[in-house]
């Protein structure tokens, strides 16, 4: 589901973690966007539109899978020894890990704190999984744990404070691969649907 990647110190002293949002849960979300969209052009209340049905469900489809792919497949927190990169559905930010006085994780939201602001980022945490799987529930624990020994780790060293910001390779994108059901299931869809 959420991946964490642990706080790795090498003799270069390099500090490299990821935590995504769970594939899992947005993938499935994803496929039952594909299938709604799908159905919708024969819903009663756009009986009376001109437009070809798969026209429909593809823009429609489109653009909640774009939704999904943004908020959900591209959002992560990676680190490394210069700061923490957070990837949100439309923007990136970086600071730097000396910038950053503490770090908190509360629910499924993870607050770093400056001097200036704080900063969240959010991960998936359902509360169903999380009452069923106490292994799941620890997540948020992990998380704040593995955060806080690498900005430990990074403040005990002299990094260098500026760097490029490195956004990770974005594979998001084959999402639009469930536009095929989209395209197999409106006039599957138009066939049942009297």
């Amino acid at each position: 589901m959420i991946t964490s990647v642990g706080c790795e110190l090498n003799l270069g002293m390099d500090i490299n973690g990821q935590i995504r949002r769970s594939r899992l849960i947005n993938w499935l979300a994803a496929a039952i966007v594909a299938i709604l969209a799908s159905y919708v052009p024969y819903d009663h209340a756009l009986e009376g539109l001109a437009v070809p049905p798969l026209l429909i469900s593809l823009t429609l489809a489109v653009v909640l899978l774009e939704l999904i792919r943004r908020g959900g497949l591209r959002a992560r927190l990676t680190w490394n020894s210069h700061g923490v990169d957070l990837v949100y559905a439309f923007r990136n930010r970086h600071i730097n890990w000396h910038d950053i006085n503490d770090i908190q994780v509360a629910s499924s939201r993870i607050n770093l704190i400056t001097s200036a602001e704080t900063v969240s980022w959010e991960f998936d945490q359902p509360w169903l999984l999380s009452k069923l799987s106490p292994r799941y529930a620890r997540r948020a624990d992990h998380h704040q744990q593995v955060l806080q020994e690498a900005m430990a780790a990074a403040h005990t060293v002299d990094l260098p404070t500026q760097a490029p910001m490195e956004v990770p390779a974005d594979r998001s994108f084959w999402v639009y691969t469930l536009l095929i059901l989209v395209v197999g299931l409106t006039p599957w869809f138009g066939s049942i649907i009297p």
